[in-house]
């Protein structure tokens, strides 16, 4: 097993591994059509997945405290939106984590407007399918409403700084997984990160 110390030091290392991945994504949407892009974004998003649940995952399941906490709290009201959250027991049975897999299975942002938003939809899948893996991962240890807010909390912060469009079409995923948790509200937290949905 892997000491605390050398697990915060590959912690770190495969974040800022992950946030320079993350600048290509503007490259390879720049690239022309064709089989020689497609064969650089599926690679890329190999890539990026081997990081986030082969490698950073594992160390997360071990250390929970290495993720780093969002900056949750808005530079101008100085408001945390997550202690709105209303907490409530969720229940969790075999057919909910099946759903979850199926989530992270099935193909997200699929309806994504642009000229050739590929390389935007990678992006935003690749969080998508973290947050879920996180869920399914962790959700019977936590069968609560605020603790997955927390998670999508997580996400959000990612998020913010992307088109109207692209935050509409996150948070309907994000609506999607509340809907297999059965959370009926996220008292929002949504609507706080990404403007209305």
């Amino acid at each position: 097993m892997i000491e605390r110390e050398p697990a915060a030091r590959l912690y770190a290392v495969y974040q800022r591994a992950f946030d320079v991945l993350c600048e290509a994504y503007e490259v390879l949407g720049s690239l022309p059509d064709g089989p020689e892009r497609d064969e650089a974004v599926l690679a890329h998003g190999q890539a990026t997945d081997a990081i986030l649940f082969g490698l950073r995952a594992k160390l997360i399941a071990l250390y929970p405290d290495l993720e780093v906490p969002p900056e949750a709290e808005s530079t101008e009201t100085g408001h945390d939106p997550l202690s709105d959250v209303i907490d409530e027991p969720l229940k969790i049975d075999g057919q909910v984590l099946q759903r979850l897999s199926a989530f992270r299975s099935r193909a997200k942002m699929v309806d994504l407007p642009g000229v050739d938003p590929t390389a935007e939809r990678e992006r935003l899948s690749g969080i998508l399918n973290q947050l879920a893996d996180v869920l399914h991962r962790d959700i019977e240890v936590h069968p609560s409403k605020r603790w997955v807010m927390e998670q999508f909390q997580h996400s959000l912060v990612l998020v913010e700084a992307e088109d109207t469009e692209a935050r509409e079409h996150f948070g309907s995923e994000l609506e999607t997984l509340m809907d297999i948790l059965g959370i009926d509200s996220s008292d929002g937290l949504l609507t706080f990160y990404l403007g209305g949905i």
